[in-house]
């Protein structure tokens, strides 16, 4: 996971705390203005523990794995409803690949 999906989806987890940017910023200590960035990828660095800070006011928090070289299931499904998002659904993405 990169710091793309994680800003994606703790801006899903704060809308569907229903909270504001302000919200969190003050409940983290994290300015608004850096957890925009966050959640728009537009940051081109984040320290560890704000970030954990955030996430954790949204109900979210970092987990680290071994690195596998195989996607997972639950990667392979994101990706492919990322790919019907963009495109449509379709017969070639990984769902429809045997």
């Amino acid at each position: 996971m990169n710091l793309e999906e994680i800003g994606r989806r703790m801006r899903q987890a704060r809308k569907a705390r229903k909270l504001t940017l302000e919200a969190v910023a003050e409940a983290s200590g994290v300015s608004r203005v850096t957890l925009g960035q966050i959640e728009t990828n537009q940051i081109p660095e984040i320290g560890t523990r704000k970030l954990m800070r955030a996430l954790e006011v949204v109900g979210l928090e970092i987990a680290v794995k071994p690195l596998s070289p195989m996607p997972t299931l639950d990667d392979l499904n994101e990706w492919a409803e990322d790919e019907s998002r963009a495109e449509g659904p379709s017969l070639e993405s990984p769902r429809f690949m045997f």
